[in-house]
C-alpha cells in the first residue's frame, strides 16, 4: 500500500495529537514492516534494570506513570 506523504505529514496520533515538540511521524519504507532509526548514535551499554535505577535516581520523585481513568499515579521510585 503506497504511502500518502502529504497524509503523513498531518498525521495524528490516535487520541488525534500532533507529533511534540516538532516530531514527526516516520512510516516504514520499501515494503518493510519496521522503521531504521538514527545510526550514528551507538547504542547504550546498559541493561533495562540500570536504565531504570539511573532514571530512578535523577526523578525518583517525579510521576512516572499516570492512570487518568483509575485515580492512580506513580512516581519513578514507586516503580
Amino acid at each position: 500500500m503506497p504511502i500518502n506523504l502529504d497524509e503523513l505529514k498531518n498525521a495524528t496520533n490516535l487520541r488525534g495529537r500532533r507529533p511534540r515538540n516538532g516530531a514527526t511521524f516516520v512510516a516504514p519504507v520499501d515494503g518493510r514492516a519496521h522503521v531504521s532509526g538514527e545510526r550514528t548514535v551507538p547504542l547504550l551499554q546498559q541493561t533495562i534494570p540500570a536504565l531504570l535505577s539511573d532514571t530512578v535516581s535523577k526523578y525518583g520523585t517525579l510521576d512516572a506513570a499516570v492512570f487518568v481513568d483509575q485515580d492512580k499515579r506513580f512516581t519513578w521510585s514507586e516503580l
